[in-house]
This record gives C-alpha cells, sequence and structure tokens, in this order.
C-alpha cells in the first residue's frame, strides 16, 4: 500500500520494502490506554489511532480520500473491519472537535484489535510517531 502524497509512507505493510522498520518491537509491552474519556480498561475491540492524517490531508478532500483508503486497507491487514471513522471538522457527526483526524476502527473480534495495537503503535511514518489505543466498546 502507498500513500498518499499528505502522508507518503505513512501506512504501509510491514513487509513492504517501503515499510519503516522502526517502532514496532515491543509495541504491546508499551500501549499506553487512551487519553480519551471512552478509554477502555484492557483491550477492546475499537481502536484508536492519532498521529497519522497531516492539516494537509485533512483539509482536501482528495488527500484526505487517498489517506483513509491506506489507512483502512493497512488496518484490514489484522481482520475484519466493522466500522471505519474519521471525523473532520466539518463532519464529526455528534463526535467531539478533540477527535478530528483520529481513526477509529471497529474489529470484527478483540484478538484482531490486538493485532492492530501491537503492530501499529509506536511505529514511525513520516517523521511521527503513530499511537494506537484501544477504546472502549460504548464509542461505538
Amino acid at each position: 500500500v502507498t500513500g498518499c502524497s499528505a502522508c507518503a509512507g505513512r501506512v504501509v505493510p510491514p513487509d513492504s520494502a517501503d515499510a519503516c522498520k522502526q517502532g514496532s518491537e515491543g509495541a504491546a509491552s508499551q500501549v499506553p490506554p487512551s487519553s480519551s474519556s471512552t478509554a477502555a480498561t484492557g483491550p477492546s475491540k475499537v481502536v484508536c489511532l492519532t498521529n497519522l492524517l497531516s492539516e494537509k490531508a485533512l483539509a482536501s478532500d482528495v488527500e484526505f480520500a487517498e489517506c483513509v483508503h491506506d489507512i483502512r486497507a493497512e488496518c484490514e491487514q489484522f481482520g475484519r473491519v466493522e466500522a471505519f471513522v474519521v471525523p473532520r471538522e466539518r463532519a464529526l457527526e455528534g463526535r467531539p472537535a478533540s477527535d478530528v483526524g483520529k481513526c477509529f476502527i471497529v474489529y470484527e473480534d478483540v484478538s484482531s484489535a490486538t493485532r492492530a495495537v501491537e503492530s501499529l503503535h509506536n511505529r514511525q511514518f513520516d517523521g511521527l510517531t503513530v499511537q494506537a489505543t484501544f477504546v472502549s466498546e460504548s464509542w461505538v
């Protein structure tokens, strides 16, 4: 998977020649709880990814669509995705403004979500450190 121009290099399969080799080892033991009020006390089916989208990607419909497509494709490698939400300022759909630019992924089961968090947390993409945390299933 190749990223869009605004998030190039951020979302790539781990075995890809373009994949960043930093940050994925030992991620499970380093995963912090979400700072959201919907933080899960343990693993859940819902994952929140932060530090993936630049301001440019959030502002441009084309860039945003390309990035979201690439991020979703990466997330689907860990299991069946039941829902995928990336709030934007002009399309919050009842979500708080603090959720803008975060990626919320609802997996079919906890084991898929756990694989995603373990693989994606603390990965370095385009100079940014991705944070992957579990979110309470009440978020859905």
